[in-house]
Order: structure tokens, then C-alpha cells, then sequence
């Protein structure tokens, strides 16, 4: 057993951010509601998601090994290197850790559960067994799996659903077709290649550049719903602006000039924005 294979498998990088999504608004919940379920709530919760998470990576990985092994971008993963044979191997693994986080989740509440069950639900099956390789829709309904995580801590800590969340787990929504389709265009070639009908694949690049473009303005105005509606304070305010701006700029930057380079840009700077953006919730909550 090769365990950094396995670790690999769980897509470490995705997993951090997602973690970080729910870590803040369990936090963000406890300082604007003043909640706190106790110390063992906290540590369940924040175990069920990573756990929850990292399982759903690595039965996707499994699914999507084929594919893994027909593109360049990713043919350095676990399954297509050979590192973990047999295949199903991983999907076991993956499915473990699954079941775990949904265990750990049941003392957590009903709600909680629920939210996790359709987090796996929507990425595994609505997403990468059924949509990604059937429609150029597949990275919008199936990115609701990724903003699940940020809805779960706010009801891990509340018990409830509010304004705050449910538009934290908009944001993440929304950030996750401009973040995908912006790699899209970096290896079309390679999802083309792979018969995986991303956006940028499926129709003209003017088209394609536009919806990017159209995803930061969507995001910027989430933002600063959050910002006017929230309650979450100048900081949070400042910085939904602050960050706001370069997205914007960099997605239309990308529509006037459809280079590699710009494409890039907006990609690398994707992730970052989706961290600041929330750690700014935090504090904002805070003080």
C-alpha cells in the first residue's frame, strides 16, 4: 500500500479549500449568532467534512479514471500511474471515507447528515457519473456539491439555515463554473481529447469568454448582497469590493484578450479570491 497514492487520490488541494469554506462559517455562525454546540460538535463536524470530502475525491477519481488516463493534465494521478491496483481499490477507499464522515455527522444533526448526503450525492452521481461527459451543464449542476460544505458549518454550529449561508454556498456555486471553465480553456485540447463537453470544448471561445466573464459578475454581486444584507461589517465589505475588482477585471481582461496567460491568470487567482473572500467573513464576523 502506497499511502501518499491514497492521499493523492482524495485531491488534497480541493479538500483544504472546501475545509476552509465550512471552517468559516462554523466560525462565522458562532461569532454573529453567538452559538456554540460544544467542543465535541466542532471537531465532528470539521472530521465529517474533511473525511466526507476527501472520500467523494477519491470515488471520482475512480469513476473518472479513464479520463484521467486519456488527458496529459492528468495522468499523473494515482490510478493512471498504476500506484493503487486494482482500480476498484480506490473506489473502496474512497467509499470508507464516505461512510465514516457521514457517521461521524449523524451526532453533529439530521441536517447536517442531509446536507452531507446530497454534498456526495451531487458531485458522484449528478455530476461526474452522470453529467461530465454528457453536457457542457455539468460543472453548474454539479458544482452545488461544492458549496454544500460552506451551508454544513453554518448548520453544524445553528442547527438552522439563514441568509448568511445560503449565500456563502451561493458564492461557492457561482465560483465554480468561471473556476473550471477558466482550466477549460488552458487544456482544451485535452478535454476535447477526452470527449468531456466543457464549455469552452462544446462551443465558440467568444461564447465561452463571456459566460467566464459572466460568472465574476455574478460572484461580485453575491458579494456585496452579503456585504449590504449580512451584516458582516466594513471589513468584509471592503474586501468583498477589493477582491470584487480584479475579478471582474481579470474576466473581462480575458474576453478583450483571449490569451493563455490571461486565462491563467484568472484561474490562479480564482482559488485565493475564494479564500480571502471567506476569511474576510470570519473577521468581519468577529469584529
Amino acid at each position: 500500500m502506497n499511502p501518499r497514492a491514497y492521499f493523492s487520490l482524495t485531491k488534497p488541494a480541493i479538500v483544504a479549500l472546501l475545509l476552509f469554506t465550512s471552517v468559516a462559517m462554523m466560525l462565522t455562525a458562532h461569532f454573529v449568532e453567538e452559538a456554540d454546540p460544544g467542543v465535541v460538535i466542532w471537531i465532528l463536524a470539521i472530521l465529517s467534512v474533511h473525511l466526507t470530502t476527501s472520500g467523494t475525491n477519491a470515488v471520482t477519481c475512480y469513476i473518472d479514471r479513464d479520463v484521467d488516463r486519456a488527458m496529459e493534465r492528468t495522468q499523473k494521478r494515482p490510478i493512471p500511474r498504476d500506484q493503487i491496483r486494482p482500480d476498484r481499490r480506490a473506489a473502496l477507499f474512497g467509499g470508507t471515507l464516505v461512510v465514516a464522515g457521514l457517521v461521524l455527522a449523524v451526532p453533529v444533526g439530521l441536517l447536517f447528515l442531509f446536507i452531507g448526503i446530497l454534498g456526495v450525492v451531487d458531485t458522484v452521481v449528478v455530476y461526474s457519473a452522470g453529467l461530465k461527459r454528457r453536457t457542457s451543464w455539468n460543472v453548474i449542476l454539479g458544482g452545488f456539491g461544492g458549496g454544500l460544505p460552506a451551508l454544513g458549518g453554518w448548520v453544524a454550529i445553528t442547527g438552522s439555515v439563514d441568509f448568511i449561508p445560503l449565500m456563502a454556498f451561493s458564492l461557492v456555486v457561482a465560483w465554480t463554473p468561471g473556476h473550471i471553465w477558466s482550466l477549460a480553456l488552458l487544456y482544451k485540447d485535452d478535454y476535447s481529447k477526452a470527449r468531456i463537453p466543457m464549455l469552452p470544448v462544446v462551443t465558440s471561445e467568444r461564447k465561452a469568454l463571456r459566460c467566464i466573464a459572466s460568472t465574476a459578475l455574478i460572484m461580485f454581486g453575491i458579494s456585496l448582497s452579503l456585504a449590504y444584507f449580512g451584516g458582516l461589517g466594513l471589513v468584509y465589505t471592503a474586501s468583498a469590493v477589493l477582491l470584487g475588482i480584479p475579478a471582474l477585471a481579470l474576466g473581462f481582461l480575458l474576453v478583450a484578450r483571449p490569451t493563455e496567460r490571461n486565462a491563467k491568470l484568472l484561474f490562479k487567482f480564482s482559488s485565493p479570491y475564494l479564500f480571502l473572500l471567506f476569511l474576510a467573513m470570519v473577521i468581519g464576523a468577529l469584529l
